[in-house]
């Protein structure tokens, strides 16, 4: 089993994953379990750009996005609070250091071809990456990322009933 997470501020927790990997779905029921607010930065951003992530995007490109989400992460009271982050959070050094200092950052890893599963229609996802270059690349590029900054790592491929359990076992 593994050891506890101790953090100087417990009683939330930071989750970081590719799109479709389950932050807002595990995220939301663990701050119920937690008894602790929810934060889902993507809609906290879209209410502070008062347009949708992905017409920002097309408007403004993913350099503007990237900077916009991380101006909206680094003003937010985190503490004591479950956040689930957009997937490009980890782009930006700034927004994972002041996440770092409310909470442990949980890494919902999934396959390539859950994320491909789950995705379907990405479209209108306001995915922050040059899609151009294609859906692996992103992938190969960000699970990088997300192993750097995780106190711990949950299987995400499996229910979220599951993920949850294994996330609440930590104390």
């Amino acid at each position: 089993m593994p050891e506890p997470i101790t953090h100087p501020t417990p009683g939330g927790y930071t989750l970081i994953g590719l799109p479709g990997c389950g932050k807002s779905t595990i995220g939301v029921q663990l701050a119920k379990s937690l008894v602790v607010p929810f934060v889902d930065t993507d809609i906290t951003l879209q209410a502070d750009l008062g347009i949708s992530l992905q017409c920002y995007l097309d408007k403004h490109g993913i350099k503007a996005l990237r900077d916009a989400e991380t101006r909206c992460v680094i003003g937010l009271d985190i503490a004591h609070k479950v956040i689930a982050t957009g997937g490009s959070v980890v782009h930006s050094r700034q927004a994972m250091a002041h996440l770092c200092e409310s909470s442990p950052i949980v890494y919902i890893e999934v396959t390539f071809a859950t994320m491909i599963a789950r995705l379907g229609d990405y479209s209108d996802r306001g995915i922050a990456a040059d899609l151009s270059l294609g859906l692996r690349a992103m992938y190969d590029e960000r699970v990088r990322l997300y192993a750097k900054y995780a106190d711990r790592t949950v299987n995400g491929d499996r229910s979220a009933p599951e993920v949850l359990a294994e996330i609440c076992s930590w104390g």
